[in-house]
């Protein structure tokens, strides 16, 4: 059967569809582009964490966890140390179980480079020292933790 459609319709045809995909993936291209792109920008990574209200617990022991919670990415795609996109919780977690004498942990993120951890140690009122082993010491706070 012969199509009734000239050549220049088909070749009109052609086009649009030609121009409807690539304005398509080019929509495509920005939707998913842009975000991977201000994910991973310098302008918004954070580069300084700042740790307050420590006395016993090391500054750097806690930066150097921060920094292992900010390294890697989302789904191979999204940075995970953008000042919009940081792990917090993860973050806030490992805290709590690497450090058991931080009673309270608040961070929060001072656009455009930097985070604050802020902490609350435990307030120690006994010390006990176990006499068969020399290096065992336990601490109990108010709480009785």
């Amino acid at each position: 059967m012969k199509s009734l459609r000239s050549p220049n319709l088909r070749k009109k045809h052609r086009v649009r569809t030609f121009a409807k995909t690539v304005t398509v993936l080019f929509l495509l291209a920005i939707l998913f582009g842009v975000p991977i792109f201000f994910s991973r920008t310098t302008l918004l990574r954070v580069n300084t964490i700042l740790v307050q209200g420590n006395s016993v617990v090391d500054s750097g022991a806690i930066e150097g966890v921060a920094q292992n919670a900010l390294s890697g990415n989302y789904a191979y795609l999204f940075s995970k140390a953008n000042i919009f996109f940081y792990p917090k919780e993860t973050l806030i977690q490992n805290l709590y179980s690497l450090f058991p004498r931080i009673e309270k942990v608040q961070i929060s993120s001072n656009i455009p480079h930097t985070i604050t951890i802020s902490l609350k140690e435990r307030e120690v009122k006994a010390l006990w020292c176990k006499a068969d082993t020399p290096v065992k010491i336990y601490f109990r706070s108010v709480a009785g933790s």
